[in-house]
């Protein structure tokens, strides 16, 4: 037998935005294989900007997309001024790669952006041209396009860590979001989404960052002047009013910094008291949540990943839809998804009732999924939870699962990581428990959830989990027929004591003195070294005698055995190493001609022939015995041609 013990530990990867692993799972768009395949599509991301003369500009752009998680080819388009890297050019370079269907996602701050109609025409998405001059792509591939960034909070986090940077007195502080807008009739758009992304940002910094700002404002560069209402929003007015009692920190809402961050704002503001970012701060880009946000956004349009497991002989197959989707119950799938994804472990897809999982979190939510995912068996799930954890104080601890093959002692322990969990989340959620938060404090937890919720839901695996597998010592005992031996005296050889977890149907141990079959349990009730038996596993599934059944007995003589002319059953004596046959068999040397094994159940043959006097390898697996290797936990059948006997180690 090999040993199976050892400790892997990774964080994690895998996959949504995915990622399909082909896993017997099949995965979600935060998941995806190498073959970046959905289903019969295969899948590919278009990130659409604006383009600019500036190539400082647009290098931004490209390190941002290169810094995403996604496993399927993505392209860039830019929509105007940059030659050779056009949105038909990357459209013919995605379907050049074998794309049949492409995600694209504009990276505009606003779905009401005048640009956003451009786009979909161009990609086909519309009919009527909103302008002349522009050329539809040519392409066979479906095209869907997701929002822009509207007011994600993924976006909301962003200006805060940037006004972060820059408050000193916060209660005496009003951070103002400038932003293009328009002249148009798209203003509202842009109002609404802004308004929005402000109150989020403001919820993040007073709440999450422990930052009590006086407030966020909103401001836009372009407005219609004519319109008396609408300049009351022109950025200038905006930190014009705002300054009267309260100190000005202003935020470019921008994707890159360019001509409107470094010049324009600058410009409008002039002679103005205010705060403004260092260069290198001006725009959404660089930061981390800029692809996170493209990684969730090209996640929302492509399928789900669904969970294999065994129920009985039957494979069923479970949804994420057929789930609550609370966050508990995200964190459960997710995690069940990642777990069930080491097939090392699980030997291919894990069946029910060899399953068994305990979660530290103690929500219905989590216990829901859980037992869902084990056909209900209850005692198969087990909550075992920090001490001090109850309905009203949960913390990041609790999001800790074991996942266990009970037939191997093999298990998968998978930990949310610290960094998708938001600053301060859980005291706002104990105080909203007890009654004591605030409407706004109510808000912000809302908020953070869902920023966890939608992380969990759609982020890549190696993003959200820290896991590390814990594969246990023991005797394999495959399904169907296994021939295996005991190295040494066991503690207690009796072999309903060493079996007493393995479902089979029968144990039986060859007597060539005889010539009989003998059954364990009727004709011997004790298995003993250099004796080789055949158990057959009624499992369809392998199942693990464990290592503290096989613990040797102490003190104890080596083993010996009298082995009669033909062929024998025999074990091997040495718990650790294999050594060849030549060497183990030294003390029988002129006795024997053959030796026969190891034998493999899942094909139901042996492994190779030894020829005793031969070197080397004869033919295909006839080998010499110097060649044949003896390994611990193994039987094999040795044809003897005298009556003599076998010395253990």
């Amino acid at each position: 037998m090999k040993n199976r013990h050892k400790i892997i530990s990774k964080t994690i990867a895998t996959v949504l935005v995915v990622f399909m692993v082909v896993l017997t799972i099949s995965l979600p768009a935060g998941a995806s294989d190498s073959s970046e395949e959905s289903g019969s599509e295969t899948i590919g991301v278009l990130v659409v900007a604006h383009g600019s003369t500036s190539e400082t500009w647009c290098n931004a752009v490209r390190t941002a997309v290169e810094d995403t998680n996604l496993d399927y080819p993505i392209e860039i388009g830019f929509l105007e001024m940059v030659e050779n890297e056009t949105l038909p050019d990357a459209v013919d370079k995605l379907e050049e790669q074998g794309v049949t269907k492409i995600v694209a996602v504009p990276l505009f701050i606003s779905s009401n952006s005048g640009h956003i109609g451009e786009i979909q025409y161009i990609l086909g998405l519309t009919s009527e041209a909103p302008e002349e001059g522009l050329v539809q792509v040519d392409t066979e591939s479906e095209i869907i396009m997701t929002g822009a960034m509207d007011d994600h909070s993924f976006i909301a986090k962003i200006i805060a860590d940037r006004a972060a940077e820059l408050v000193q007195d916060a209660e005496n502080e009003t951070v103002i979001l400038a932003l293009h807008g328009t002249t148009g009739e798209d203003l509202e758009g842009w109002n609404e989404s802004s308004a929005s992304l402000s109150d989020k940002a403001k919820l993040i910094l007073r709440h999450s960052m422990g930052i009590n700002i006086e407030d966020v404002r909103y401001g836009f560069i372009n407005v219609d002047e004519s319109n008396e209402e609408l300049t009351s929003f022109e950025i200038s007015n905006v930190v014009s009013n705002v300054s009267e009692s309260s100190h000005a920190i202003i935020i470019p809402v921008f994707a890159c910094e360019g001509y409107y961050t470094n010049t324009k704002i600058p410009r409008l503001l002039e002679d103005m008291d205010y705060s403004y970012p260092e260069e290198g701060s001006r725009a959404l880009i660089p930061h981390s949540n800029v692809g996170d946000w493209i990684e969730v956004m090209v996640a929302r349009e492509l399928s789900y990943p669904e969970i294999s497991i065994y129920d009985d002989e039957e494979l069923v197959t479970i949804s994420f839809d057929d789930l609550e989707a609370c966050l508990c119950g995200v964190c459960a799938y997710r995690s069940s998804l990642e777990a069930f994804s080491f097939e090392d472990v699980w030997e291919g897809i894990p069946h029910r009732g060899d399953v068994s999982i305990i979660s530290a979190h103690p929500s219905d939510g989590h216990e829901e999924v859980f037992l869902y995912i084990l056909g209900n068996l209850t005692e198969d799930y087990t909550i075992d939870a920090p001490e001090g954890t109850d309905e009203t104080y949960i913390i990041p601890e609790n999001y800790d699962y074991t996942f266990i093959q009970k037939s191997s002692g093999d298990s998968i322990e998978v930990s949310i990581s610290d960094d998708v969990f938001y600053d301060n989340m859980y005291e706002l959620r104990t105080k909203a428990k007890l009654g004591t938060a605030t409407a706004e404090e109510k808000s912000a937890f809302k908020l953070l959830k869902s920023m966890m919720q939608e992380k969990m839901t759609y982020g890549p695996s190696e993003e959200l989990f820290d896991v590390s597998t814990s594969l246990s010592d023991g005797l394999p005992i495959s399904s169907g027929w296994n021939f295996i031996s005991v190295p040494s005296e066991l503690n207690d050889a009796s072999v309903d004591s060493v079996f007493e977890d393995i479902e089979y149907d029968v144990v039986l141990y060859y007597n060539t003195s005889s010539g009989m079959w003998e059954q364990g349990g009727v004709d011997f009730t004790e298995l003993e070294p250099l004796k080789a038996y055949w158990i057959k596993n009624s499992l369809g599934y392998s199942q693990f005698v464990s290592s503290d059944k096989l613990k040797p007995a102490v003190p104890a003589v080596p083993a010996t055995i009298s082995l009669h002319k033909g062929w024998n059953a025999i074990g091997y004596s040495d718990a650790a190493d294999s050594l060849s046959a030549k060497m183990t068999l030294q003390s029988m040397d002129d006795s024997y001609s053959l030796i026969k094994g190891p034998y493999y159940s899942e094909t139901m043959s042996y492994g190779y022939v030894g020829h005793n006097g031969e070197t080397g390898v004869i033919s295909g697996s006839h080998v010499g015995t110097d060649s044949f290797e003896m390994a611990p936990y193994n039987g094999y059948w040795i044809l003897v041609t005298q009556e003599t006997i076998l010395y253990g180690f």
